[in-house]
């Protein structure tokens, strides 16, 4: 996984998040006809750029490489355990929520 590429996942999720707050935002305070009028400001505010560091998007480069790495290097041993040359979603999930309990900790 590239910067870049971690840099825009980071925006699409902030966006959406943004998104989803300020929907909740207007259903909880107007009618449902001025709800789509501020449907499409926030669209229109939903393309602002989002700014990070570069020490924290490397930070986070570096934890999400470490992460994929471990999925992988789990995985494929599960798929060894089951006596299997090729790693499938059924190892995935095996070795999914462990791990997640792992880099929580």
């Amino acid at each position: 996984m590239t910067p870049e590429l971690l840099l825009e996942v980071f925006r699409i999720s902030w966006a959406k998040e943004r998104a989803r707050k300020e929907q909740k935002k207007c259903s909880e305070i107007v009618g449902a006809g001025q709800q789509q009028n501020l449907r499409k400001e926030q669209n229109s505010d939903s393309d602002s750029e989002v700014n990070i560091t570069d020490e924290a998007l490397i930070a986070a480069n570096a934890v999400m490489d470490s992460f994929l790495k471990e999925v992988v290097h789990r995985a494929a041993a599960a798929a060894v355990e089951d006596g299997e040359t090729l790693v499938t979603e059924v190892h995935l999930e095996r070795v999914l929520p462990q791990l997640l309990l792992d880099f929580t900790s």
